[in-house]
């Protein structure tokens, strides 16, 4: 039987993986809490019962068996995540901690039926894909808030849920995902930017900014910093959803 403390390590060995070739002990420590000599013994059972390949020096990789349970895990919890916003209406900054204490005892059973009664949502509330119970999941691009140009509107898709005081942050200013933003200013050296949300203006650092998932749709007017019919199709995006498609891992990491 699979623990819980298996389960945990393969799907943030999948996270690491998403953004790196390899994933590496004190990484997998700092982000799991525990200490590197306890993550190092893990990996060697892993490895040995298959789920991952380990390289002196090089670092960690999932097997094709370990990639199905990370996949797994990455299921129950974003689906979970999406159930108790969706029907539960917890915010996207309480529902990492109530999923993951409910990911490693929810049945499979129990869990299509929760996809079904969703409508199979293809992403959860942060905007990262939901595998589906087959273990595919999509993976388009998307660039990074923080490489967007002034005077360029974005489309968030993804906001990393892997802090939940910066995820609070973003959901108070209304950087979530379906909001379509406008940028304003950007101050060099990676500086902050200069963001409008209708008709507010927010500023948002550049450290933030590289954790939020978007995709250009157009551009700034320059009459008033943002285009008469932004309102409109802004609220068409929060009230009808759009095909935010998904993006593995971004855990950001965006979990």
């Amino acid at each position: 039987m699979v623990t819980e403390s298996t389960e945990n390590l393969l799907a943030e060995i999948y996270r690491l993986t998403r953004r790196a070739p390899h994933a590496h002990t004190k990484e997998i420590a700092a982000r799991l809490g525990v200490s590197m000599p306890t993550v190092s013994a893990k990996i060697i059972r892993l490895a040995e019962d298959g789920y991952v390949n380990h390289a002196w020096r090089r670092g960690v990789t999932l097997t094709e068996e370990g990639l199905c349970l990370a996949l797994r895990v990455l299921r129950r919890h974003r689906l979970l995540e999406t159930f108790l916003v969706e029907m539960l209406h917890l915010s996207i900054d309480e529902v990492d901690e109530e999923a993951h204490r409910l990911e490693h005892v929810v049945s499979d059973r129990l869990l299509d039926a929760l996809d079904a009664a969703l409508g199979y949502p293809e992403t959860d509330p942060h905007g990262h894909p939901i595998p589906t119970g087959a273990g595919h999941m999509a993976d388009p691009e998307y660039g990074w808030l923080s490489d967007a140009l002034a005077g360029e509107r974005v489309l968030v898709r993804q906001v990393s849920d892997r802090d939940r005081d910066h995820l609070c942050y973003l959901r108070k200013l209304g950087v979530v995902p379906g909001v379509v933003l406008s940028v304003l200013e950007r101050a060099p050296f990676n500086g902050p930017l200069t963001l409008g949300i209708d008709e507010r203006a927010v500023v948002l650092a550049h450290v933030m900014a590289k954790t939020i998932a978007v995709t250009v749709v157009g551009e700034v007017c320059p009459e008033e910093g943002r285009c008469p019919e932004e309102k409109e199709r802004r609220t068409e995006v929060v009230v009808n959803g759009c095909d935010m498609g998904g993006m593995e891992g971004s855990d950001g990491d965006a979990a």
